[in-house]
C-alpha cells in the first residue's frame, strides 16, 4: 500500500483540529496531509472522477478514495489504541453516520471557524505535508 494521504480544508479550523489530532496520536506517521486546494489534491480527485467542490475530508489509502464519515473511519482503523475505541460510532447505523457527518460539515464555519490563511503544520511534521 502506497502511503495514505488525507486531504483537507486547510481554511477549516475543525478539519485543521483533526489534522493536529492525528499528528499526534499518529506515531508511525503514516499519514501524509494536503490541503484541498493543494496541486496533489486537485490532480487526485481529478484522476478518481472527485468533484473539486465537494464538502469532505477525502482519505486516499493508496488504491482508493474515501470521503465524509467513511474517510473518518477508514483513519480511526489505522491509528493506535486508545484513539481505534472511536470506532465504536461505526456500530452507529450508516445513515445516521452519514447524516451527523453531513451536519457537521455543513456548521463547521460557523461553530468552529474559518482561518484566512492556512495555518501551517509544526516543524517536525512538515515531511508529512504534500503540495
Amino acid at each position: 500500500m502506497k502511503s495514505p494521504i488525507l486531504f483537507y480544508d486547510g481554511y477549516c479550523a475543525l478539519c485543521n483540529f483533526f489534522v493536529r489530532f492525528l499528528l499526534k496520536f499518529d506515531s508511525k506517521q503514516l499519514f501524509f496531509y494536503a490541503a484541498l486546494d493543494s496541486e496533489i489534491a486537485q490532480n487526485t480527485l481529478q484522476t478518481f472522477h472527485i468533484d473539486p467542490s465537494i464538502d469532505s475530508i477525502i482519505f486516499y489509502d493508496g488504491t482508493k478514495i474515501y470521503t465524509h464519515h467513511e474517510a473518518v473511519f477508514k483513519i480511526l482503523r489505522l491509528l493506535p489504541y486508545p484513539i481505534k475505541t472511536l470506532l465504536i460510532f461505526n456500530l452507529l447505523p450508516n445513515i445516521l453516520n452519514k447524516k451527523l457527518y453531513q451536519f457537521i460539515a455543513k456548521k463547521r464555519y460557523s461553530v468552529f471557524g474559518k482561518y484566512e490563511s492556512c495555518p501551517l503544520p509544526p516543524i517536525k511534521n512538515r515531511k508529512q505535508f504534500l503540495h
